[in-house]
Protein backbone atom coordinates (compact mmCIF):
# COMPACT_ATOMS: atom_id res chain seq x y z
CA UNK A 1 0.00 0.00 0.00
CA UNK A 2 2.87 2.35 0.82
CA UNK A 3 4.43 1.73 -2.63
CA UNK A 4 1.10 2.55 -4.28
CA UNK A 5 1.13 5.98 -2.61
CA UNK A 6 4.71 6.64 -3.75
CA UNK A 7 3.91 5.75 -7.37
CA UNK A 8 0.90 8.02 -7.70
CA UNK A 9 1.30 11.57 -8.90
CA UNK A 10 -0.85 14.17 -7.28
CA UNK A 11 -3.10 16.47 -9.27
CA UNK A 12 -0.98 19.41 -8.10
CA UNK A 13 2.17 17.76 -9.48
CA UNK A 14 0.43 17.04 -12.79
CA UNK A 15 -0.75 20.65 -13.02
CA UNK A 16 2.72 21.98 -12.21
CA UNK A 17 4.28 19.71 -14.87
CA UNK A 18 1.71 20.80 -17.45
CA UNK A 19 2.38 24.49 -16.67
CA UNK A 20 6.13 23.90 -16.99
CA UNK A 21 5.74 21.97 -20.27
CA UNK A 22 3.86 24.93 -21.76
CA UNK A 23 6.95 27.10 -21.17
CA UNK A 24 9.35 24.72 -22.94
CA UNK A 25 10.01 23.93 -26.60
CA UNK A 26 11.15 20.58 -27.92
CA UNK A 27 13.26 19.78 -30.95
CA UNK A 28 13.92 16.18 -31.84
CA UNK A 29 16.15 14.21 -34.19
CA UNK A 30 14.97 11.12 -35.99
CA UNK A 31 17.50 8.61 -37.28
CA UNK A 32 16.25 6.40 -40.10
CA UNK A 33 17.70 2.95 -40.77
CA UNK A 34 20.04 4.57 -43.32
CA UNK A 35 21.34 6.91 -40.55
CA UNK A 36 22.10 4.23 -37.96
CA UNK A 37 25.86 4.57 -38.38
CA UNK A 38 25.56 8.28 -37.49
CA UNK A 39 23.33 7.44 -34.54
CA UNK A 40 25.83 4.87 -33.26
CA UNK A 41 28.67 7.44 -33.47
CA UNK A 42 26.55 9.93 -31.53
CA UNK A 43 25.58 7.37 -28.90
CA UNK A 44 29.19 6.23 -28.50
CA UNK A 45 30.34 9.85 -28.05
CA UNK A 46 27.60 10.58 -25.52
CA UNK A 47 28.38 7.41 -23.56
CA UNK A 48 32.11 8.18 -23.53
CA UNK A 49 31.81 11.83 -22.53
CA UNK A 50 28.90 11.50 -20.13
CA UNK A 51 27.13 14.42 -21.80
CA UNK A 52 23.41 14.38 -22.31
CA UNK A 53 22.16 14.26 -25.88
CA UNK A 54 20.08 17.37 -25.18
CA UNK A 55 23.08 19.28 -23.84
CA UNK A 56 25.27 18.13 -26.72
CA UNK A 57 22.75 19.24 -29.35
CA UNK A 58 22.29 22.62 -27.64
CA UNK A 59 26.08 23.05 -27.64
CA UNK A 60 26.27 22.27 -31.36
CA UNK A 61 23.46 24.68 -32.18
CA UNK A 62 25.00 27.47 -30.09
CA UNK A 63 28.43 26.89 -31.67
CA UNK A 64 26.81 27.08 -35.11
CA UNK A 65 25.19 30.45 -34.40
CA UNK A 66 28.24 31.80 -32.54
CA UNK A 67 30.35 31.01 -35.61
CA UNK A 68 28.20 33.36 -37.71
CA UNK A 69 27.11 30.59 -40.06
CA UNK A 70 23.50 30.96 -38.95
CA UNK A 71 23.21 34.62 -39.82
CA UNK A 72 20.65 35.58 -42.41
CA UNK A 73 21.60 38.73 -44.27
CA UNK A 74 19.29 41.02 -46.14
CA UNK A 75 21.48 41.30 -49.24
CA UNK A 76 24.56 39.88 -50.92
CA UNK A 77 26.77 42.82 -49.94
CA UNK A 78 26.00 42.45 -46.24
CA UNK A 79 26.67 38.71 -46.49
CA UNK A 80 30.03 39.46 -48.19
CA UNK A 81 31.04 41.88 -45.44
CA UNK A 82 30.38 39.23 -42.81
CA UNK A 83 31.70 36.24 -44.75
CA UNK A 84 34.28 34.21 -42.85
CA UNK A 85 36.25 33.90 -46.10
CA UNK A 86 36.57 37.66 -46.56
CA UNK A 87 35.98 38.88 -42.99
CA UNK A 88 39.48 40.25 -42.50
CA UNK A 89 39.20 42.14 -45.79
CA UNK A 90 36.27 44.11 -44.38
CA UNK A 91 36.79 44.07 -40.64
CA UNK A 92 36.53 47.89 -40.43
CA UNK A 93 33.73 48.33 -42.98
CA UNK A 94 30.07 48.33 -42.01
CA UNK A 95 26.85 48.40 -43.99
CA UNK A 96 26.37 51.99 -42.81
CA UNK A 97 29.25 52.96 -45.12
CA UNK A 98 28.27 50.67 -47.98
CA UNK A 99 24.48 51.04 -48.10
CA UNK A 100 24.39 54.71 -49.24
CA UNK A 101 26.74 53.85 -52.12
CA UNK A 102 24.66 50.81 -52.98
CA UNK A 103 21.52 52.93 -52.98
CA UNK A 104 23.14 55.49 -55.28
CA UNK A 105 25.16 53.29 -57.68
CA UNK A 106 23.22 50.05 -57.33
CA UNK A 107 24.11 46.80 -55.59
CA UNK A 108 25.69 45.22 -58.66
CA UNK A 109 28.24 48.02 -59.09
CA UNK A 110 29.15 47.98 -55.39
CA UNK A 111 29.58 44.19 -55.47
CA UNK A 112 31.88 44.59 -58.48
CA UNK A 113 33.88 47.24 -56.59
CA UNK A 114 34.20 44.95 -53.56
CA UNK A 115 35.45 42.16 -55.84
CA UNK A 116 37.96 44.59 -57.35
CA UNK A 117 39.05 45.58 -53.83
CA UNK A 118 39.52 41.89 -52.99
CA UNK A 119 41.69 41.43 -56.09
CA UNK A 120 43.79 44.52 -55.28
CA UNK A 121 44.21 43.41 -51.67
CA UNK A 122 45.17 39.90 -52.69
CA UNK A 123 47.70 41.20 -55.25
CA UNK A 124 49.15 43.53 -52.64
CA UNK A 125 49.50 40.70 -50.13
CA UNK A 126 51.12 38.42 -52.73
CA UNK A 127 53.62 41.18 -53.58
CA UNK A 128 54.39 41.82 -49.90
CA UNK A 129 54.77 38.11 -49.32
CA UNK A 130 57.22 37.84 -52.23
CA UNK A 131 59.25 40.73 -50.78
CA UNK A 132 59.27 39.09 -47.36
CA UNK A 133 60.31 35.75 -48.84
CA UNK A 134 63.26 37.42 -50.61
CA UNK A 135 64.27 38.96 -47.28
CA UNK A 136 63.81 35.57 -45.59
CA UNK A 137 66.04 33.92 -48.21
CA UNK A 138 68.75 36.53 -47.60
CA UNK A 139 68.40 36.04 -43.84
CA UNK A 140 68.77 32.26 -44.22
CA UNK A 141 71.94 32.81 -46.26
CA UNK A 142 73.32 35.07 -43.51
CA UNK A 143 72.48 32.55 -40.79
CA UNK A 144 74.25 29.80 -42.74
CA UNK A 145 77.32 32.04 -43.07
CA UNK A 146 77.19 32.70 -39.31
CA UNK A 147 77.10 28.96 -38.65
CA UNK A 148 80.10 28.42 -40.95
CA UNK A 149 82.03 31.18 -39.15
CA UNK A 150 81.26 29.54 -35.81
CA UNK A 151 79.20 32.45 -34.45
CA UNK A 152 76.90 30.06 -32.55
CA UNK A 153 79.57 27.91 -30.96
CA UNK A 154 79.45 27.89 -27.17
CA UNK A 155 76.05 29.63 -27.04
CA UNK A 156 73.11 28.05 -25.22
CA UNK A 157 69.85 27.35 -27.05
CA UNK A 158 68.00 30.32 -25.48
CA UNK A 159 70.78 32.66 -26.57
CA UNK A 160 70.79 31.17 -30.09
CA UNK A 161 67.01 31.54 -30.26
CA UNK A 162 67.13 35.21 -29.16
CA UNK A 163 69.83 35.96 -31.72
CA UNK A 164 67.87 34.29 -34.53
CA UNK A 165 64.62 35.99 -33.53
CA UNK A 166 66.24 39.45 -33.25
CA UNK A 167 68.08 39.09 -36.54
CA UNK A 168 64.93 37.89 -38.34
CA UNK A 169 63.01 40.89 -37.02
CA UNK A 170 65.81 43.18 -38.16
CA UNK A 171 65.86 41.66 -41.66
CA UNK A 172 62.09 41.96 -42.03
CA UNK A 173 62.12 45.51 -40.69
CA UNK A 174 60.22 44.64 -37.52
CA UNK A 175 61.68 46.27 -34.44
Amino acid sequence: MMEEIKNTISDAQKAAQKKYDQKTKTVSIKYTPADMEDYERLKKYIDKTGKSINGFIKELVNDFFDSGKGEIYENVIEKRLHSTQSYYNYVNISMDKIQPLSDYFGELIIRMMLREYDRILEDSMVNQRAECEIKLGNWLDDVLKSIEKGDFEGKAKPERYRFLKDSLHMFLGII
